[in-house]
């Protein structure tokens, strides 16, 4: 608003009981009654409360934002160790089902059976 449109505004209550309030900058004087000056006043505090409210929030959403952070670091360390367990035990399954096919079977062998003739055993491996 212009001072001219803010003097036209309170220009109203010229004749009730005023008070001179100067303008930053202007030597002219704006006339404010009391109830005007009182619902200006509650209107700078309801401003200043608001602003506090916003601050508030603000630090507010800054703590959240930090919290979500170091929450989504802790999801990716244990999707992380997720996946390592996964790993291991596949090599578990593995193992399992490998122990299950490969049994180890005893053969008693009667005296002699075991002993081989010495052109019966193959040291070479070249032709393998």
């Amino acid at each position: 608003l212009d001072l001219e449109d803010l003097k036209n505004v309170l220009s109203i209550y010229k004749d009730r009981s005023t008070l001179d309030v100067a303008t930053e900058g202007r030597e002219d004087l704006i006339r404010l009654d009391d109830a005007t000056w009182r619902l200006l006043n509650a209107s700078r505090n309801k401003k200043i409360l608001v602003e506090a409210a916003i601050k508030d929030a603000t630090e507010a959403v800054g703590q959240l934002k930090d919290t979500h952070t170091s929450l989504v670091l802790i999801l990716a360390r244990t999707e992380t160790r997720i996946n390592e367990v996964c790993d291991q035990q596949a090599v578990v399954r593995i193992k399992i089902n490998a122990a299950e096919l490969n049994l180890e079977v005893l053969v008693r062998l009667a005296r002699a059976q075991d002993e081989l003739e010495q052109e019966a055993v193959v040291t070479e491996y070249s032709d393998a």
